[in-house]
């Protein structure tokens, strides 16, 4: 008696994980990266104007509920007010004591549709916790970074500079975008 052993297709074994969706998330406009940002998505800013970027993000979307977390704030409202973000839709957050414990907790609440953060050390199981928390709540996580790490998890690395007028912004990194 002889056997023969049939592969299944890709189709198959993704209907036998329950991967059957293959549905693009919908992105989130912006001016300066023109395939916008996709709902879930962790994006981790780094290089001289990244603070500068994600308040431009903000600015073009007004309607867009948002937590800025920080070890200390070192944001000024009043200047983000300046350059015309909407700080009224912005919770300040100073995680102090343990900023990791703040950002578990904010992207989990899921009450955020963008949420801000400096890089304070983390290291990568933190890295994937907020990817996780992201995808699950479907809000833009921007992490803001001195230099790129060297991390796997971010969806997307930018490198963001200006020179005068020009901006200058660099796809380090890309993966599992759609």
């Amino acid at each position: 008696m002889s056997v023969s052993l049939v592969k299944p297709s890709l189709a198959e074994l993704r209907l036998l994980i329950g991967a059957t969706s293959q549905t693009p998330r919908p992105r989130q406009p912006f001016s300066l990266y023109p395939a916008g940002f996709f709902l879930g998505s962790f994006v981790e800013l780094s290089g001289s104007q990244r603070t500068e970027f994600a308040a431009l993000f903000l600015k073009e979307n007004p309607q867009l509920s948002v937590a800025w977390i920080e070890e200390t704030i070192s944001i000024n409202p009043y200047a983000l007010k300046q350059k015309g973000v909407c700080v009224e839709s912005i919770l300040f957050i100073e995680g102090k004591k343990d900023i990791l414990w703040s950002l578990n907790q904010v992207l989990s609440s899921g009450c955020f549709q963008v949420v801000v953060a400096e890089n304070s050390g983390f290291n990568e199981k933190d890295f994937r916790r907020f990817q996780l928390l992201s995808e699950k709540t479907l809000n833009h996580f921007f992490l803001l970074s001195p230099s790129p790490s060297t991390s796997w998890v971010p969806h997307l690395q930018l490198h963001v500079r200006k020179s005068d007028t020009q901006w200058d912004i660099e796809t380090r990194r890309m993966r599992g975008l759609g």
